[in-house]
């Protein structure tokens, strides 16, 4: 039994490749897109009424409601978004009170054209689940593999009237700035000034560097970045504390 996804790469962009930074967002901040939209299926087994296609992201968790094919080769459900959307994450919650052993070798692909003829070969492969799926695994998260996630500290007397270190939204700007504009979805060596223009070599250390003397020059005055962390998912996590120390 396997409940892990085998992840290639998000939305309509094929894989990044090592050189691609890809800022993966904190999970509290994703937005959900599926909810409620419409959906397609190859078959509809009608069972007691309960198996529609846009049953499956009406939110409702139970095995009353439902999307269920009929027995053939190669079924597929496809979502319509309505638009172009960056996908970093796909949750699914099988059937559980019978027959989860038939949710298995399941694709997801991400495409940009609404398709009925079950040929998607034409979409962007995001990622696989062997399975089969039993109802011990819960919801299954098919996150993407290939992200960076860039936390921050910063050290400074906690101001009496927001009772805070630096203002959050403050913050959100300048990591904005320095992380997202400069490098989000860029190619390091070529994209990016500092290591494009210079002999600099982009590993996840100088990357860390350069993000934090960024953030450092933007701080409000008395306040010091304390820490800069580079968590490469799946492979290594770089700190970075300048002088802080």
């Amino acid at each position: 039994m396997n409940n892990t996804c085998t992840l290639y790469g998000e939305g309509l962009a094929a894989a990044s490749s090592s050189n691609t930074f890809i800022a993966f967002p904190a999970p509290h901040t994703l937005q959900d897109v599926a909810t409620n939209k419409k959906a397609y299926a190859s078959s509809n087994w009608e069972y007691d009424g309960n198996a529609n296609p846009s049953y499956a992201v009406d939110t409702i968790e139970t095995d009353e409601t439902m999307f269920h094919s009929m027995p053939e080769p190669s079924p597929w459900w496809l979502l319509d978004l309505h638009s172009t959307q960056r996908i970093h994450d796909v949750q699914i919650l099988s059937r559980r009170e019978c027959c989860s052993e038939r949710f298995h070798n399941v694709e997801i692909r991400v495409g940009d054209r609404r398709r009925h003829d079950g040929d998607f070969s034409s979409y962007t492969l995001f990622s696989k689940y062997a399975g089969p799926y039993t109802p011990d695994q819960g919801r299954l998260s098919c996150a993407r593999g290939d992200g960076v996630s860039v936390d921050v500290t910063v050290r400074g007397p906690v101001d009496e009237v927001t009772g805070m270190v630096i203002n959050v939204s403050d913050l959100k700007v300048i990591i904005q700035e320095v992380v997202m504009n400069t490098f989000d979805h860029k190619n390091v060596d070529l994209d990016v000034p500092v290591f494009r223009d210079t002999n600099l070599v982009s590993t996840a250390e100088n990357i860390a560097v350069v993000m934090y003397d960024g953030i450092q020059e933007l701080l409000p005055g008395g306040l010091k970045l304390h820490r800069i962390r580079l968590h490469e998912t799946g492979k290594n996590v770089v700190d970075y504390y300048g002088n802080s120390e």
